[in-house]
């Protein structure tokens, strides 16, 4: 018999067949659908692999991804009995009656990422850039449907062409946010850092100039940047026409939480600590600051910049 998921969520207990590949989140594109703002659009993937096992892996989420409590930070092992938790309340139990164990050894860990790089999955150090469109809810509720779409539609090619001016790739586009990646250079190890300030500094001069396009906005149109730098797992995550050439992984989502951050510091980038280590001392003087991230025991010591001491920055890499 094929394993089973039990979904308890917002007061309802249901069980679905698990299929090699299922996805979780709030967006109805989803094959698991969650009404739980705690839970991110595309939250976590559930996978079989070739080695015959179930796996668990975060899709960058806001609120994390959790199997018995524990954060699950690379794509990790699911046996019978499992608890997973999504954000806050959502929760999965993972089903099997042929009770499937993991040794403890680490041989079979690393075979079970070997098969991950057999289907084009790796670990990958990363320097990822999340930029999210500032005051967007409210937008929806005051600007037309069709001048909010011409205006994504804008964005996001002009996104597009930042990212491309200045080397990097475009992972996705989530809703009203850009995320976007770097493979830091082996001989030029701050070069990553260095493009991503550079896309963000360009990113935020294209957001300008297209909000003088569209007075109809309640606001002038603005964007927060997080920037961090990590290992992240990278690769064709997904099965079929859910194929997902995407990076996933603890990295990632501080990307995402350092972009929350500039809300509370009143900055418009954050870098994270692995990031802003390539940054010439005298440059980050004044800049430090201690944030508190979700599911981090220890505050996280960031650097956070306006976009208008962005160019000065950027001319002190090489």
């Amino acid at each position: 018999m094929p394993p089973k998921l039990k979904i308890v969520a917002s007061g309802e207990e249901r069980e679905i067949p698990f299929t090699d590949l299922v996805t979780v989140g709030r967006s109805k594109k989803n094959d698991i659908t969650l009404s739980d703002d705690s839970v991110s659009r595309s939250h976590a993937i559930l996978r079989r692999l070739a080695d015959g096992k179930y796996y668990i892996m975060d899709s960058g989420s806001t609120n994390g991804t959790f199997v018995n409590e524990k954060r699950v930070l690379v794509p990790s092992p699911l046996t019978n009995g499992d608890k997973i938790r999504l954000g806050d309340t959502a929760l999965l139990v993972f089903q099997h009656e042929e009770e499937l164990t993991i040794p403890d050894d680490d041989d079979d860990y690393t075979d079970a990422l070997a098969t991950m790089v057999a289907t084009r999955t790796v670990i990958q150090k990363l320097t990822v850039l999340v930029a999210d469109i500032r005051g967007y809810s409210r937008m929806t509720e005051e600007v037309p449907v069709g001048v909010l779409g011409s205006l994504l539609g804008q964005w996001f090619r002009a996104a597009g062409e930042v990212v491309e001016k200045n080397g990097g790739v475009v992972d996705k586009f989530i809703g009203d946010a850009a995320m976007v990646r770097w493979l830091p250079d082996k001989e030029q190890k701050d070069a990553s850092v260095y493009a991503a300030l550079r896309a963000a500094h360009d990113l935020h001069v294209a957001t300008e100039s297209l909000s003088g396009e569209y007075p109809q906005l309640p606001h002038p149109l603005r964007i927060g940047v997080g920037i961090n730098t990590g290992q992240a797992l990278l690769g064709n995550l997904g099965g079929g026409s859910a194929s997902d050439y995407t990076a996933l992984g603890d990295a990632v989502n501080l990307a995402f939480r350092f972009e929350e951050a500039t809300k509370t510091l009143n900055a418009n980038v954050v870098l994270g600590p692995d990031s802003y280590v390539y940054l010439p001392d005298e440059k980050k003087q004044d800049h430090y600051h201690t944030v508190t991230v979700k599911n981090r025991d220890e505050p996280i010591t960031v650097c956070a910049f306006a976009f208008e001491e962005l160019p000065a920055l950027i001319k002190t890499g090489r």
